[in-house]
């Protein structure tokens, strides 16, 4: 059998994949012993099986020609020859019997099918489903593949940002990383209790971006442990399958963004770009990257992206007047001093709890973790606790019900 590789069309950035000329070359040698403990070394090294490993690189590695298929509305007859030519050649590198390779190998121990094996049961949902496509490939049933398989791209995207639905960014020397967290740690939206009317106007403004109408940039305004990035984090989740992503950065990393809004050109995602706990001083000007690229820039169509922000304060930017009592432009330096918040169109208020809202957060959070105390002690013991901790916010009703849990289990 040979594999090939080398006619690889829409695909052919994989033609130089160190696994894929492993692959061919174990294939087409006489002796296949060597080849054959190289390409387990290899996929050892980025701790993939045989198919994770291929179908991870055909999408998170795609080139503009692959770029190209999802962004048509519609796909040329010669392109689509391109995608059923590709698909036949990748079905026969996945449909290589492993255990027969074993065989030839000298492999008594059979180690790359028990690779693919134990590895299928933990893929990634959308490697999975790549992988499902390409086990009903079959000869003789392949009509309509190439249409089928251009779908599937569109719906769960290809490049870096196809397999996670959050990301942090990393500078390394002049190198820009998004690093992907697999699952972001959030709660259930039920689970941000009393804030429903911020939340309702989050999830609009979300759903409105997801789905191409007009929406906000959102600023989230309230004192810590309120549950303003909790909520942006967990609306992000919601919208996760319909190809939204978050992007977190840092206040430090602001001199990036023009980096990382021209990474996040013709992706084929949403992004929500989302800056945690942020505020400015009066001489700092860090800010003045996020106000030109929030509104008023020239350079591109940032349709695809939304600011998501939180602070605890109103005004980004803290107005220090001891230090400008001799401006003479004294309005404008006011006016420079708001401008950054009122690029927002979505301000929204998460207020600190009263003692009520309080004790009605803890009565809650304990039913739905079924924590059994006397209503009368719980409370008494809550306020107790939000007393030690200098404030009553959704945070410190969390971790007082966590205690709880904690000291129960303890005492069993």
């Amino acid at each position: 059998m040979q594999l090939k590789l080398n006619q690889l069309t829409i695909f052919d950035y994989l033609i130089e994949d160190p696994v894929l000329i492993c692959v061919k070359q174990l294939i087409e040698a006489t002796e296949k012993q060597d080849k054959y403990f190289e390409l387990i070394r290899l996929l050892l090294d980025k701790n993939q099986n045989f198919s994770e490993y291929i179908l991870f690189h055909m999408i998170h590695d795609a080139k503009e020609k692959v770029m190209q298929l999802i962004h048509q509305e519609s796909l040329s007859a010669y392109q689509l020859s391109c995608v059923d030519n590709d698909l036949t050649i990748l079905f026969d590198i996945l449909s290589l019997d492993l255990k027969a390779l074993a065989r030839q190998s000298k492999d008594e121990r059979y180690i790359l099918a028990k690779m693919e094996k134990e590895s299928n049961n933990k893929l990634k949902p959308a490697l999975q489903i790549y992988l499902n496509f390409f086990a009903t490939f079959e000869e003789g049933e392949r009509k309509g593949k190439a249409e089928a398989f251009v779908k599937l791209l569109k719906t769960y995207g290809v490049g870096q940002f196809s397999f996670d639905h959050g990301f942090l960014v990393k500078v390394q020397g002049d190198t820009l990383e998004f690093s992907g967290v697999e699952s972001v740690v959030t709660l259930g939206w039920e689970q941000i209790y009393l804030y429903e009317r911020q939340k309702q106007a989050l999830y609009n403004n979300t759903k409105a971006f997801v789905e191409g109408y007009a929406s906000q940039h959102a600023l989230l305004v309230g004192g810590s442990g309120t549950g303003k990035s909790t909520s942006v984090k967990t609306v992000a989740k919601l919208f996760a399958h319909q190809g939204l992503r978050l992007i977190q950065m840092q206040k430090g990393q602001l001199m990036y963004l023009p980096k990382v809004l021209n990474t996040l050109k013709n992706q084929g995602f949403k992004f929500i770009i989302f800056i945690d706990d942020l505020s400015f001083e009066a001489n700092e000007d860090e800010y003045k990257f996020l106000k030109s690229f929030i509104e008023g820039s020239i350079l591109d169509d940032f349709s695809h992206i939304v600011f998501y922000v939180t602070s605890n304060r109103r005004h980004l930017i803290k107005e220090i007047r001891t230090e400008r009592e001799n401006d003479i432009h004294l309005q404008d330096f006011i006016q420079e001093m708001t401008s950054l918040s009122d690029r927002f169109g979505l301000t929204l208020i998460y207020e600190n709890l009263d003692q009520k809202e309080y004790f009605l957060m803890v009565q809650s959070m304990a039913k739905k973790e079924g924590v059994q105390i006397d209503e009368e002690l719980i409370l008494k013991e809550a306020r107790i606790f939000a007393m030690r901790h200098g404030k009553m916010s959704g945070r410190v009703a969390a971790q007082f019900i966590r205690q709880l849990k904690l000291d129960q289990q303890l005492n069993q």
